[in-house]
């Protein structure tokens, strides 16, 4: 983050957050997983078709603000910390 004015404490805690979602469990992680039609959690966002070959990369994504656009299913179950 450059010229936002994050704390660079913040910016680390969450650098350490997402580096141990990524190192947990799979099954943790796939706890997570992105709904059909949907972006925000775990999972691969430019999976269009099961024939396809995958670039393969996994990805947490979410959505900060507006809070009412969160999705309760990701965020709840996510480290109270993060």
């Amino acid at each position: 983050l450059i010229n936002h004015e994050v704390k660079t404490e913040i910016v680390h805690k969450m650098k350490e957050e997402i580096q141990g979602f990524f190192a947990s469990p799979f099954e943790e992680r796939k706890s997570l997983s992105q709904v059909p039609g949907d972006v925000e959690g775990y999972g691969q966002v430019f999976v269009l078709s099961n024939d396809q070959k995958l670039e393969w990369a996994d990805m947490l994504y979410l959505v900060t603000l507006p809070v009412y656009l969160r999705k309760p299913h990701v965020w709840q179950m996510l480290s109270p910390s993060f």
